[in-house]
């Protein structure tokens, strides 16, 4: 059985919930006491006036003991029924099962109203301090029929005995008192456990062995106490007593870490984090144990048991735990305390060697002393350490050693560690003690990251601080080193002065990462420097101590303006009108900021207050902030510029460190007061800042005559930027359609002139010329007045020029002003080059007709990437082109040399050559040779015939001598013949007649050619005089008549007939006549690879020029004569040499061709780009006619006409 709980804490809540929203029926349900009447009674508790007593509780109704519901009819009744975790029958019990030592249980009860009127519960009550209801007392809570309420009963434990409670509630229902029986109930059985390591529940303590004490030594050692029942939450422990027995123990001494009893529920505390560990409690990492806010382990009484030895021996005594170990009431275990004490010679200190907390790469250190504290002598033998660990000695002496009584040796152990965690080792010394010849001791220390500690900052300068006043510095230190950083204390040096402050005398552990700060405070005595250093002293190991310095300086500065105020700037010294004061007027003030105390003044804000339309400045001084020295001043200006007439008011106000003035501020009073300027006709006047009233003009009027008073020019202002447009508008009303500031003027003599003008309005230049020659960067336009220029003009890349300007009535332009440009030369105007925006606005231009033969006229010359220009509102007139010159007659061709006469006959074989053809060394036109004179009865050989359909044919040579037979002999007939005469040579052809030139003309290098007529061709060379032919052979004897022969050597003999005369050479053919040059082209504009644009622009082209006229070839040369045939020979037989022919004239030359017509283009384009013509007025011309050719040769072609090509 369990027994019953001796406690119990409880909580209850309550939710009221309504089924229904009806109003409770009034009937005759019985009311709920008024709040002075009692609601439970007894014989000797009676109820109140008015009720009575029914089964313990007051009801209303006589107090005679009767049921005050016996003559109902019907029966109302109200009733409760409860519904606990187990079920609503009766009896009601609610169960807490087990509880942990302050955890709370809690438990819902619902409350429902099962009678036919309303249910008035009038208090809930429990009779247990460890259970609470809610809500309880009395209540005022009506539920109708069927309705619900939930309450919440709840049990905290705070011993170790189950509980019973009984929770009451009274209503007017039926039963009138409900009783619900509460209770907790533990199913396990405490078990007490005693042990030495708090994390486990094995190796439990009977015998806690203090082993071997000196006599005088204190030994501790501690035990852990805790529940270790096997069933959750199934029981607590209840500790009532532990102490010592005997319980006045003269050996062992006893101190608990909490007063008894104590309850401990069972162990479940081992954690890795916080998360671990119940409510308000956190993990002990290094034991890994929940611990309290108080240090205490969760559910474990630790328990140190010290001994102290006086006397040599054995000594046992036992610790007592009082318990209700295993469910019995104070049950008692015995755990036995036992030492052995000794007064051995050798005494070693400290022991245990406890080095404590070292930190990788900073070693600890410890000095460990030998000492004999016997009557003997004591010989140390050896000391080493057993178990190193990450310990090592140093300094040992030289062993063995003997120590007389009371000496002693001492050495070093040294705690080193390369990795964190603890470290254990063992210190082992041997020597002659009788007792203990051999000591242990044990050697521990824990290694961990060593911590670092880092201020900001370093040090600070307070700067100058008001005596009686303070200032503070936010000094901030974080531990960037590994471990636990802990700052034992912030102190001044002992040569700092107690005007500084500390806010914190150390600070709390910081763990790696983390920062705290403190504050440092100044609170000057007196008016001078002081400085010194404050000493942080924590464990990191390599800055045990850190210093930061502070400077400071107490001040009592005295801020005083001179002179004093109030300032009144209608009388300041600089006003020239005073005391009247114009606005748009500006007075300054110069006045003198003093500081006549102690230390710097110094100057955190400078302002004007007060001041609702802004009309005072700080125009000048020093900027905020800013610092005055003792005895010095620094000046500032003040200025008023009053924004509207009237009054204005302020306060100039200097924020200072000087605590004497209300708020550190000195506050200077300001005033001035403006009035207006006169009137002008459409103007409005103003002071300028130096007082003088000047006026500006009102909207839309301006003042372009400073003679005239008042605004006489009307203008709507239209923008800043007023460049010249079509419609010639104002728009920065400044007189003109331009801005006088971007231009150069250009007017006709005499109010121009380029040797005296300037390029300005009022004095102009003379030339337009001048005036494109003297723009500028900033002056890039050039305006040029109505009236007549001399041309040509060259315009230049980026200079615009704009006519009709009118300079005798103030630079209006007007489009009826008209603004020529007159060329004597052929081109009018010349765009070269013109790549940037570049306007040609409201000209008119002529250019002169073509001068030297076949020269173009050309308004407007537009070349070479002149892609910017842009050609506006003109008229661009062309003059005529030039005639096309004649071409040249042909030459005489060259006469032919005669043949050369034939060679005479000869008496005998030699001789009878012909005569050589003539020669011509300028064509190829040579005559035959003449035919060789034939010898005996051979006939002369014909003349030669020059191969040619021209040339003559060779004459027939003479026949020989004719031979007969007569009386068997052979003999010439008769002599021989004579040649033929060679034929003459024929006159050689007529040369081909030149092309006319074409109507189109050409463009070679960008310039339009006219088309030239052809050159005439040469003509041909006549025909070559045909040789003559040789005379006929003579015979070698001598006829005498047909039929006889005479013989007679000595008078008949073979002979060579003459030779032929050679032929004459013929005439060369006359050269060609040279054709006519092309007529000069008429053009409005001519564009060159450009692509300009040409917008409501007149264009005129003139008339193209006439081509030139071709000029006949020249006549033939005439052909040689005929070689002389050679003569016969007197009395010789051979004939005579026919004579040669005479070579043919050559042909006459061809005619030249007409030149073509110049043509006449409105606008002409060639080569790359294209020009964009908007919105044109095309006025041609007319092509000029080709040129003539004599002797039926080619006339040239008519010139092309028309607008735009």
């Amino acid at each position: 059985m369990s027994r019953p709980l001796r406690g119990s804490v409880a909580i209850l809540s309550c939710w009221f919930l309504s089924c229904s929203d009806e109003p409770a029926p009034s009937g005759n349900a019985p009311s709920a006491p008024d709040s002075g009447a009692t609601l439970t009674c007894s014989a000797s508790d009676p109820c109140s006036p008015g009720f009575s007593c029914v089964a313990g509780v007051c009801q209303p109704g006589p107090s005679d003991g009767g049921d005050p519901r016996a003559d109902a009819t019907p029966v109302e009744r109200a009733g409760l029924e409860i519904c606990t975790p187990d079920g609503c029958n009766e009896p009601y019990r609610v169960s807490f099962g087990g509880s942990r030592i302050g955890a709370s249980t809690s438990r819902t009860l619902t409350l429902r109203s099962v009678g036919n009127v309303p249910l008035e519960i009038r208090s809930i009550h429990v009779d247990h301090p460890e259970v609470s209801v809610e809500p309880s007392g009395e209540v005022e809570l009506v539920l109708a029929p069927g309705d619900e309420s939930a309450l919440r009963v709840t049990h905290t434990a705070v011993d170790a005995t189950a509980d019973d409670a009984t929770l009451e509630i009274i209503t007017n229902g039926e039963r009138a008192r409900v009783l619900v029986q509460l209770f907790s109930e533990y199913k396990g059985v405490p078990t007490l456990f005693v042990g030495t390591d708090p994390r486990t529940a094995t190796g439990e303590v009977t015998v806690l062995d203090f082993g071997t004490v000196r006599a005088g030594v204190r030994e501790a050692r501690a035990v852990f106490i805790k529940n270790v029942d096997s069933v959750i939450d199934g029981s607590i422990l209840e500790l009532e007593e532990l102490r010592t027995d005997p319980i006045a123990s003269t050996h062992f001494e006893l101190s608990v870490d909490r007063s008894l009893p104590a309850y401990l529920n069972q162990f479940a505390s081992l954690c890795a984090t916080d998360a671990n560990c119940p409510g308000g409690s956190t993990c002990d990492s290094g034991q890994g144990i929940c611990r309290t806010q108080e240090g205490q382990l969760v559910d474990v009484v630790t328990a140190t048991i010290t001994f102290v030895g006086s006397a040599p021996g054995r000594v046992e005594e036992r610790l007592v735990l009082v318990s209700n170990d295993a469910g019995r009431d104070s049950s008692a275990r015995m755990v036995v305390l036992r030492a052995e004490v000794t007064t051995a010679e050798m005494d070693i200190a400290p022991d245990p060697i406890e080095l404590g907390e070292a930190y990788v790469g900073f070693p600890k250190s410890q000095t460990v002393t030998i000492s004999n504290q016997g009557a003997a002598a004591l010989s140390v033998t050896e000391v080493s350490l057993e178990v190193p660990g990450a310990y090592s000695l140093r300094d040992v002496p030289p062993l063995p050693m003997s120590l007389s009584t009371s000496a002693a040796l001492t050495f070093t152990v040294l705690f080193d560690p390369v990795v964190t965690g603890p470290s254990t080792g063992t210190l082992l010394v041997r020597s002659s003690d009788g007792v203990m010849p051999e000591r242990r001791v044990q050697v521990t220390g824990t290694a961990g990251a060593a911590p670092v500690l880092t201020l900001s900052p370093t040090g600070i300068d307070l700067g100058p601080t008001h005596v009686r006043s303070s200032v503070s510095a936010t000094f901030v230190v974080r531990n960037t080193g590994g471990s636990d950083l802990r700052v034992s204390s912030i102190t001044r040096s002992a040569t700092t002065s107690t005007d500084f402050a500390s806010g914190a005398a150390s600070l709390a552990p910081m763990a790696p990462g983390a920062t705290q700060s403190f504050e440092l405070t100044f609170s000057p005595n007196s008016p001078i420097p002081r400085d010194g250093a404050f000493e942080l002293v924590s464990n990191d190991p390599a800055r045990p101590v850190v210093r930061l310095w502070v400077i400071g300086t107490g001040v009592d500065p005295s801020a005083q303006m001179v002179p004093s105020g109030p300032y009144s700037f209608n009388d300041a010294p600089t006003n020239p009108n005073r005391p009247t004061l114009y606005l748009g007027q500006s007075v300054s003030m110069d006045v003198s900021l003093y500081n006549f105390g102690i230390g710097p003044l110094v100057v955190t804000g400078a302002s004007i207050s007060g001041d609702t339309r802004g009309s005072f400045t700080i125009a000048s001084g020093p900027s905020v902030p800013f610092s005055v020295a003792s005895g010095q001043s620094v000046r500032l200006t003040l200025r008023y510029s009053p924004s509207s007439i009237g009054t204005d008011a302020g306060s100039l106000e200097l924020r200072t460190n000087d605590l004497d003035l209300p708020g550190g501020v000195l506050a200077t009073p300001l005033a001035g007061t403006a009035q207006a300027c006169g009137t002008l006709p459409n103007a409005t006047g103003a002071a300028d800042g130096s007082g003088v009233c000047r006026y500006t003009c009102n909207a839309n009027f301006w003042d372009l005559d400073p003679s005239a008073p008042g605004c006489e020019y009307a203008c709507v202002f239209a923008g800043a930027d007023d460049d010249p447009d079509d419609f010639m508008v104002d728009r920065n009303c400044d007189g003109m359609d331009g801005d006088p500031a971007k231009g150069v003027f250009v007017a006709p003599p005499p109010f121009g002139n380029d040797a005296t003008g300037q390029g300005t309005a009022l004095a102009p230049y003379a030339t337009i010329q001048n005036g494109i020659n003297a723009s500028t960067a900033t002056r890039r336009q050039v305006f040029v007045s109505r009236g007549n220029y001399a041309g040509p003009l060259s315009l230049v890349d980026g200079v615009s020029i704009y006519g009709g300007y009118d300079w005798s009535a103030g630079w209006r332009r007007d489009a009826g002003n008209v603004t020529a440009v007159l060329s004597a030369s052929s081109v009018g105007v010349i765009a070269d080059g013109i790549a940037s925006t570049t306007l040609f606005d409201r000209f008119e231009v002529r250019s002169g007709d073509g001068v030297s033969a076949s020269e173009s006229s050309i308004g407007l010359e537009i070349k070479n990437g002149s892609s910017g220009l842009q050609v506006r509102n003109c008229l661009i007139r062309a003059g005529n082109g030039a005639p096309g010159s004649p071409g040249s007659a042909g030459g005489v061709g060259r006469d032919g040399f005669d043949g050369l006469d034939g060679a005479r006959a000869e008496d005998g074989f030699e001789g009878g050559i012909g005569g050589e053809g003539g020669t011509n060394d300028s064509c190829v036109a040579i005559g035959g040779t003449g035919g060789q004179g034939g010898w005996d009865n051979d006939d002369g050989a014909t003349g030669q015939r020059i191969t040619g359909v021209l040339n003559g044919l060779g004459g027939i040579g003479g026949t020989g001598a004719e031979v007969c037979t007569a009386n068997g002999c052979e003999c010439g007939l008769q002599g021989g013949g004579d040649g033929d005469r060679g034929s003459d040579g024929a006159t050689g052809p007529t040369g081909t007649h030149g092309a006319g030139g074409n109507g189109s003309g050409t463009v070679v290098g960008g310039v339009w050619r006219g088309s030239n007529g052809g050159n005439g061709g040469i003509g041909g060379p006549g025909g070559g005089g045909g040789g003559g032919g040789g005379g006929g052979g003579g015979a070698d004897e001598c006829p005498i008549s047909l039929l006889f022969c005479l013989v007679e050597e000595a008078l008949c003999d073979p002979d060579r007939g003459a030779g032929g005369g050679g032929g004459g050479a013929a005439g060369c053919g006359g050269t060609g006549g040279l054709g006519g040059s092309g007529g000069g082209g008429s053009f409005g504009i001519y564009v060159r690879d450009s692509s300009p644009q040409i917008v409501a622009t007149e264009i005129r082209a003139g008339t193209g020029g006439r081509g030139g006229d071709g000029l006949g070839g020249g006549t033939g040369g005439h052909g040689g004569r005929g070689g002389v045939g050679g003569q016969k020979l007197s009395g010789e037989d051979g004939g005579g040499g026919g004579p040669g022919g005479n070579g043919g004239d050559g042909g006459r030359g061809g005619s030249g061709g007409g030149g073509g017509g110049g043509v006449s283009w409105c606008v002409y384009h060639t080569g790359a780009g294209l020009p964009v013509v908007t919105n044109p007025v095309y006025v041609g011309g007319a092509g000029g006619p080709g040129g003539s050719a004599p002797n039926g040769g080619n006339p040239g072609t008519t010139g092309a006409a028309g607008t735009f090509f």
